[in-house]
């Protein structure tokens, strides 16, 4: 796709890029998990959904680095936006832990914790 003078615009150049990609046929991939390995040139990234792996990509080192810096970016405006800290999978999984252990015969009742 080229983009001429009249979409100099970074936004609008943003905008018709995801508009031409969300019309193609690309695969959709839905990762609610992923796994990381280094080999001598290139980042390999496995996308997992539900325990299963969904694709596997291979990003070359400066490419994983710009994705780094723009995936923070990107994160930080949805953070700044909703005024919330997204938590990370450790986090969800250790607050559901503390919220099993809080339920257990024996851990001490909710309003003896605010003491």
């Amino acid at each position: 796709m080229t983009l001429g003078p009249a979409d100099s615009d970074p936004a609008a150049q943003a905008q018709a890029l995801v508009q031409t990609a969300l019309a193609s046929n690309a695969p959709r991939i839905y990762a609610n998990g992923l796994g990381l390995a280094v080999t001598g040139s290139d980042v390999l990234m496995t996308l997992w959904h539900n325990g299963a792996p969904a694709a596997v990509i291979n990003l070359a080192f400066p490419t994983a680095k710009s994705l780094v810096i723009d995936l923070g970016i990107v994160l930080q405006d949805v953070e700044t936006g909703i005024e919330r800290t997204i938590p990370t999978p450790k986090e969800i999984q250790d607050g559901l832990a503390r919220a099993q252990q809080s339920k257990l015969p024996g851990a001490p009742a909710e309003n003896e914790k605010q003491r």
